[in-house]
């Protein structure tokens, strides 16, 4: 509890970078609660649960936006003009060996550049997981308010609802979910209900089963 007091003071203070936190203090309240602690409803425990969820909601919200900002779109546009100037020097080397040495420069700029935009995609990715995973495991053991609503709108926005890491997640803990905690949502799963397919992981499927399961449970 204890690294869990800690983390939320230094992410207020902003004195510590927030993935520090959420590895050094945050994660690891999770562990050791999850490793010491008998009852898994114990509310220390879903808090901690709940913090993980919020932090990486952040962070999966900031990555986001970052993603789709104009200064990230000016630097593909620099990356991509590089990758077609390095290909004219390319095919212009062999009759002028001075432009070896732009070339290679050309061609680092443009590999350190894709490699950034991958890390950014692959973090953004990373956090969208955890965040679900987290607000689920909440809703599981006990129930947060704001863990409910923040998980439907991570789950149907961004077109994340199309990635099968996604579907797995919630086809995997979503069924753990009491459904009286899903009643307040029911009107926007509805509205994006379509004809189940037959993979049991797919989004379809997925929300079909969570709405019989509380039209079954909650048929008033």
């Amino acid at each position: 509890k204890s690294n869990l007091c800690l983390s939320n003071w230094l992410y207020e203070q902003k004195s510590e970078a927030n993935l520090k936190i959420l590895e050094k203090y945050l994660l690891k309240s999770v562990s050791i609660l999850r490793d010491n602690l008998k009852d898994s409803t114990d509310e220390d425990l879903i808090d901690a649960y709940l913090a993980v969820a919020s932090l990486t909601d952040k962070l999966y919200i900031q990555t986001r936006d970052f993603l789709n900002s104009s200064q990230f779109k000016e630097r593909n546009e620099a990356m991509e003009r590089n990758k077609k100037e390095a290909s004219i020097l390319t095919k212009a080397v062999n009759k002028e060996k001075d432009l070896n040495l732009p070339r290679v420069i050309k061609e680092r700029f443009c590999r350190l550049d894709s490699t950034e935009a991958e890390d950014y995609k692959k973090h953004l990715l990373d956090y969208l997981k955890m965040s679900l995973d987290n607000y689920l495991s909440v809703l599981m053991y006990g129930n947060r308010s704001l863990a409910v609503y923040r998980l439907l709108s991570l789950w149907f926005s961004d077109g994340n609802n199309d990635l099968a890491e996604v579907s797995l997640i919630l086809h995997s803990k979503l069924p753990a979910v009491s459904s009286d905690k899903m009643v307040p949502l029911l009107y926007q799963m509805a509205a994006r209900m379509s004809i189940p397919t037959r993979s049991e992981t797919d989004f379809s499927s997925v929300l079909f089963q969570v709405m019989v399961r509380v039209s079954r449970d909650h048929p008033h």
